[in-house]
């Protein structure tokens, strides 16, 4: 379902800008909506970012996000089409480029992702860093002794899953293999040619019997680097460029 933004914005309402830069990361902006001029034209205050002015390019496309208490999030969108005057006061001129599209409470938007997830399996015991120290003290005392032998850490078991769909918050995949609902986790990412570790919280499993794999996982991620995070959304917002260029979305 499509929304009008000039049907849902009003002057002064708050809005975050989602910048692709030239490093290929997002950044987070900040701003007001200062006038609706039709459901095209929306002019908003100079964005801010970490405290100060940050110059968005005429011809750059960014996402436009609303977040309304009462009705979800709205998230659409637009091109810089320069800058001009309203009531005196300097303000950016945003042209729509998309639908504006409606999410219930999601801060982040969700792309369809079949990627490879590896999840080290939390059913097995962990190997403490005293484990690991007396470990290394025994090859240290027989190293020079070759009826000794002194077997290495075990290898970390993990759990394949198959991504469903990606987000900044977390993600849903395919699993053979139950997580428990509340449970910690941790593990690996591949996106496109980048693997990135995650640590997360497994927040949904139901059985799904039409398929392989026969567990739907649902993940959000907790404490997570500022910078990986960003690398993640930076990775959606590139692949729905590309989607919107082929007319998938």
């Amino acid at each position: 379902m499509s929304f009008e933004f000039d049907k849902i914005m009003e002057p002064g309402d708050p809005v975050d800008l989602d910048v692709l830069t030239k490093d290929n990361t997002i950044v987070r902006l900040k701003c007001n909506v200062q006038m609706v001029k039709s459901n095209v034209d929306l002019f908003i205050s100079s964005p801010i970012y970490e405290g100060r002015i940050y110059p968005v390019e005429s011809g750059s496309m960014l996402m436009v996000i609303l977040s309304r208490d009462t009705s979800g999030i709205y998230t659409f969108y637009a091109t810089v089409a320069g800058r001009t005057e309203v009531d005196n006061i300097s303000v950016v001129h945003l042209k729509k480029s998309s639908e504006v599209k409606k999410s219930q409470r999601r801060k982040y938007f969700r792309l369809p992702y079949f990627g490879d997830i590896r999840v080290k399996d939390p059913s097995q015991p962990e190997v403490t860093e005293a484990e690991i120290r007396k470990r290394e003290q025994l090859k240290e005392k027989f190293k020079d002794n070759p009826d000794i032998i002194i077997d290495d850490e075990p290898e970390m078991a993990y759990i394949d899953m198959t991504g469903r769909d990606l987000s900044g918050g977390g993600y849903r995949a395919l699993s053979r293999k139950p997580l428990e609902l509340g449970i910690a986790i941790n593990g690996f990412l591949t996106l496109d040619e980048l693997e990135l570790e995650f640590v997360g919280k497994v927040v949904r499993c139901r059985s799904t019997m039409d398929t392989f794999e026969n567990y739907e996982i649902g993940v959000m991620f907790e404490g997570m680097d500022d910078q990986v995070r960003s690398q993640i959304i930076s990775f959606i917002f590139k692949k729905q460029r590309s989607m919107r260029k082929k007319g998938l979305i």
